[in-house]
């Protein structure tokens, strides 16, 4: 079993792993030396695979920067189509608003003259009915005798009556 070096460790990930002081390490500590550089070797190709470098973060920042850009870019032209979109709707909006406010006052002039001639049919309506029951029924007269007088009749004046003197 080979032991990979600092310098292709280094190469491959972009991290530092020196497998040749882990084995020594674990030699030390009582394992078996083959072994250790089994174990040496797994962790190596972990970071190798596994772990992500500061250059493969720099790439992955640059490649999100161009794809944030270009998200923005999609975001500004969707956002100005929008607030054309809305203008439009707004301007329509009020439009249909104004159209439907003139139908209105239309619409309530026409009531109102329907209203005005239906009022004055039923006012000529009630007076001929008034009038027709007043013939119909007429109110009943009731022949009464004049009251006679209960005081005395004043006494007529005598005439005067010229002298016989001759003057």
């Amino acid at each position: 079993m080979a032991l990979t070096t600092k310098s292709e460790t280094e190469l491959a990930s972009g991290a530092v792993f020196d497998s040749y002081a882990y084995v020594r390490r674990l030699r030390d500590a009582g394992m078996d030396e083959e072994l250790a550089a089994i174990q040496a070797e797994q962790f190596a190709a972990v970071i190798e695979t596994r772990l992500a470098s500061k250059r493969d973060l720099l790439e992955t920042e640059a490649r999100l920067r161009v794809a944030i850009a270009a998200i923005d870019a999609k975001l500004e032209a969707t956002k100005a189509g929008l607030q054309k979109e809305i203008e439009t709707c707004k301007i329509s909006l009020q439009k249909e608003a104004e159209t439907n406010k003139n139908e209105l006052k239309r619409d309530m002039k026409e009531m109102e003259l329907r209203m005005i001639i239906k009022m004055g049919a039923m006012i000529l309506a009630s007076v001929g009915m008034i009038i027709g029951f007043m013939r119909a029924f007429p109110t009943p007269v009731q022949l009464v005798n004049m009251p006679q007088e209960v005081r005395s009749p004043t006494p007529i004046p005598a005439t005067p009556v010229p002298p016989a003197n001759g003057r």
